[in-house]
């Protein structure tokens, strides 16, 4: 209870010094005119993450800009309006989930969120405000995020039945196979029943020469 508290004071603390940087804002602007543009930049493409992961938004913006004293970094979900993070030198998360993994020394203005839920699918704003310049832009960031189920039952989704079409020219196919297995082993007992055949004949003519050799023998002793 007691941490409840402490972050939502923290909280209200936070929205007043984002009031005060909007009215300080608006006085440069009385003063200084139009906000010279600042070329921030996000990650392209789309920012993809399963549900209850946490999703990095990229945010970046140039260095070495001269006369800038303070940076102001705000992320925003456009679609609801909400305010996801603060920085001003101090974080300030506006919501539990949001977490700043940037860093000014290296014009980093990257943030995360942990937990993703399908609810957080949308469009981001990265804005970005160089003071006393007054250098000003934003990136947008589109995340989205697949839900447990999606993802599963793509994984275990089974393969999609064949078309009667393919049925059949399978069915063609083990036939032909059959076909021609069938063949070859009708050549194969073809070839066995001719050279057993030819051996019978052969043998056949051997005996018969054998024969008329002894009929021969006898005749020639007497002689």
């Amino acid at each position: 209870m007691a941490f409840a508290r402490l972050y939502q004071s923290r909280l209200n603390l936070g929205q007043t010094l984002q009031t005060l940087a909007l009215l300080l804002s608006c006085a440069v602007l009385c003063k200084v005119g139009a906000a010279a543009k600042l070329a921030v930049e996000g990650p392209p493409g789309v920012v993809v993450v399963q549900a209850g992961a946490t999703a990095t938004l990229g945010c970046s913006f140039p260095c070495g800009t001269v006369g800038v004293q303070s940076t102001v970094v705000e992320w925003d979900m456009v679609e609801r309006g909400d305010k996801i993070l603060m920085m001003d030198g101090v974080p300030w998360p506006m919501i539990p989930r949001a977490a700043w993994i940037g860093d000014f020394s290296t014009c980093n203005a990257s943030i995360s969120l942990s937990d993703v839920r399908e609810s957080d699918s949308g469009t981001y704003c990265c804005s970005v405000l160089l003071l006393n310049m007054y250098y000003e832009g934003e990136a947008y960031v589109t995340l989205r995020v697949l839900s447990p189920s999606s993802v599963t039952s793509k994984m275990d989704s089974p393969m999609a039945s064949p078309s009667a079409s393919e049925r059949v020219g399978v069915i063609a196919a083990i036939m032909l196979i059959v076909a021609i297995a069938v063949l070859l082993a009708s050549c194969v007992a073809v070839k066995k029943r001719r050279r057993s055949r030819m051996k019978r004949v052969e043998g056949d003519e051997e005996k018969q020469t054998n024969k008329q050799k002894e009929h021969l023998n006898p005749s020639i002793e007497t002689e």
